[in-house]
């Protein structure tokens, strides 16, 4: 697990900077939410799934195969196998499970390409980062568009 090998990257967060705590500002809770999606798998981008048992993940296709057998270089990148009963089991680290994971409840809706997911919100597929890396591009009716490229580009100068 990650703790082991960066145990200096273990956030500082209050309160409302944790996602219950945003969720509860915006007047919801974790069973509120029906959909997750992940960017892709590594253990900052899917740490969260934790909050969300109920709900339908989605993802790349890619990212789950990758996450149960990785290259060695990224090893790191998907140390946190909790959020999946597969990946965990192909690596032989089920101990890390959430209580009550199990493959019924941690499988993951696997898209290809990009994806329209609602009118003027679309997954754009980047990858790079990781081999199923998405991006999200939010489109508005009266002003420009805006592109979250996640992690694959860190700074206005990657672009």
């Amino acid at each position: 697990h990650v703790m082991k090998v960066l145990p200096f990257e273990k956030p500082i967060q209050e309160k409302h900077q944790t996602i219950p705590g945003a969720l509860a500002l915006l007047g919801l809770e974790p069973k509120d939410i029906d959909v997750v999606v992940n960017s892709h798998f590594h253990f900052d981008h899917c740490g969260g799934n934790k909050y969300f048992p109920h709900a339908k993940k989605i993802c790349h296709r890619t990212e789950v195969p990758q996450a149960c057998n990785p290259q060695p270089f990224e090893h790191l990148g998907y140390s946190d196998l909790s959020f999946s009963a597969e990946a965990a089991e192909a690596r032989g680290a089920t101990a890390q499970l959430l209580e009550g994971t199990t493959r019924a409840n941690s499988t993951f809706e696997g898209i290809d390409g990009d994806v329209e997911l609602a009118r003027g919100v679309k997954l754009i597929s980047t990858p790079g980062h990781s081999i199923g890396h998405y991006s999200l591009l939010v489109e508005f009716p009266k002003r420009k568009p805006i592109m979250f490229t996640i992690d694959a580009a860190y700074t206005q100068k990657s672009l």
